[in-house]
């Protein structure tokens, strides 16, 4: 899918019998954008909207996570029916896991607003912080990769429901597949994962290209390419190179 010259999302591995049908799709999602009110709350529509605005200089648009309405968006490639392989890789690691915790926030403050949580909240969840002495008002966290990506700060207490829903909803919506680095939100939530998932090895060879080894970061699998040690000759099997 090109826009303006730049790429802007790419579906691998099309079969040859698919090849039309994927061309047909990304027609029709392309008629189907607005030039006058172009919907940016789908994702590469917003993608398409910020390379057009960068090359004419005029200001980027972003999506916030809180209070995001639920609809239906069109994907450019929606009539492509063949499997595609899903790679797990470190954006999808750090994805469950923050979905895992978002989950359990959602939990104990159902218990909260029932009155039968008796446990400190700012001690259980990783998502939610009692920011009044009454708790009536609280701090919603966006958390990735055991990194602070985001906070909104004094929620009411009736409205912090609605606000987890949305972090979830925003959550949900992050391809590990193609995410979007262009979202500045996305991006941290991408270095985060980069970071964290870095090879710490005793031995050199697994260790990054920038710390003397030969393990990299894959911008195309959003993964840590690393080499392995061979169980039957103990010797060192560099990574695959450009994957």
């Amino acid at each position: 899918m090109v826009w303006s010259d730049k790429k802007i999302r790419t579906l691998d591995d099309v079969p040859d019998k698919d090849v039309l049908k994927a061309l047909r799709s990304l027609k029709n999602f392309y008629k189907k954008i607005s030039s006058v009110k172009p919907d940016i709350s789908n994702p590469d529509i917003l993608k398409c909207y910020n390379v057009t605005a960068k090359k004419h200089g005029l200001p980027l648009r972003i999506n916030s996570y809180i209070n995001q309405i639920e609809v239906k968006q069109i994907d450019p490639f929606a009539n492509i029916s063949f499997k595609k392989k899903f790679v797990v890789n470190d954006i999808e690691m750090d994805k469950r896991t923050a979905l895992k915790y978002i989950n359990k926030s959602i939990c104990i403050f159902k218990q909260i607003e029932k009155g039968t949580y008796k446990s400190n909240i700012n001690k259980t969840s990783r998502n939610i912080l009692c920011s009044s002495s009454s708790c009536d008002y609280y701090d919603i966290f966006l958390m990735w990769a055991d990194k602070e990506i985001r906070r909104i700060k004094n929620v009411k207490k009736e409205k912090v429901m609605k606000a987890l829903a949305s972090l979830k909803k925003f959550v949900e919506s992050i391809d590990s597949q193609n995410p979007n680095i262009e979202d500045p939100k996305v991006k941290k939530m991408y270095l985060a994962s980069k970071n964290k998932h870095q090879p710490q090895n005793k031995l050199v060879e697994l260790l990054p290209i920038s710390k003397g080894g030969l393990s990299y970061w894959s911008y195309r699998k959003h993964k840590w390419i690393k080499g392995k040690i061979d169980r039957k000759t103990k010797e060192f099997i560099a990574p695959k190179k450009n994957l």
